[in-house]
């Protein structure tokens, strides 16, 4: 079972019938499956199966800007040329736009070109969370697909069926994440890793089970502070030990209180 199930049904019809158009955008929350969706439909187009296995992509890549900084006209640039070579394995050259919002204007620029005189062969997907920060120009000329967030229910269950977790942890996470089933994958898989030491990661996942199961309103204020701090340390790949000196001031006595 796949979250997103629906959305592959309705693209492998589009496929089909020859109905692909050449620009999207996906947009929604952080963590409810737009990336993870566009790489399967990548290997829709290569392999024939929306499941990766082990066959890498040829003709598909995603495309994320500089750490801190937006996407400039020269990554604008390095999107065209991708998309204009011709594809090896796919009918289609996939270009995976990953936090389009970063694009300046003159990026968005450059793209609307793409956009708009891109060759037969090509695909290019934006990902954003919102349908709003593009130039109307270029806005105007993407398909646009929602991605929503789920119900606990509903995640509670891919958990069980995705990653084997028993009943009643799969649905203690689906209450923490919030309706986001990347960030429910990620809390499992911290949840699975009970022989690890300890982690700053999972010391915050920890905190968060523990407030939200004694009050998620009382708590809320503790519970936002906390969400801010594990996407921080997923976003950064530094030295624990840094990680935490620089998350000390910011949480406070939200991780040291029982």
């Amino acid at each position: 079972m796949h979250p997103n199930l629906q959305k592959e049904k309705l693209f492998k019809k589009i496929i089909e019938g020859g109905n692909l158009r050449h620009s999207y955008l996906f947009f929604g929350d952080d963590g409810v499956g737009k990336k993870t969706f566009s790489l399967r439909l990548a290997h829709f187009l290569e392999n024939g199966s929306f499941e990766s296995g082990r066959a890498p992509l040829i003709d598909a890549r995603i495309f994320e800007p500089p750490e801190e900084e937006p996407f400039g006209i020269d990554t604008a640039l390095a999107i065209r040329s991708f998309l204009w070579e011709t594809p090896l394995k796919s009918k289609r050259r996939f270009a995976i736009v990953d936090d389009a919002e970063s694009l300046t204007f003159q990026a968005q620029s450059a793209l609307l070109k793409v956009a708009e005189e891109s060759p037969e062969f090509s695909l290019i997907v934006f990902i954003a969370k919102n349908a709003e920060a593009f130039l109307p120009p270029l806005a105007s000329r993407l398909i646009k697909i929602h991605f929503g967030r789920l119900p606990d229910a509903e995640i509670a269950k891919i958990l069980a069926l995705e990653y084997g977790v028993e009943k009643k942890k799969s649905e203690a996470v689906a209450r923490i994440s919030f309706g986001r089933i990347g960030r429910a994958f990620s809390l499992a898989s911290i949840a699975k890793e009970k022989k690890l030491e300890p982690t700053l990661l999972s010391m915050v996942v920890g905190r968060q089970v523990a407030l939200w199961n004694e009050s998620p309103l009382k708590n809320l204020r503790k519970l936002k502070v906390l969400v801010e701090a594990e996407e921080t340390l997923n976003r950064y790949n530094l030295n624990e030990g840094l990680q935490k000196k620089a998350l000390e001031y910011r949480l406070g006595f939200v991780l040291n209180q029982s």
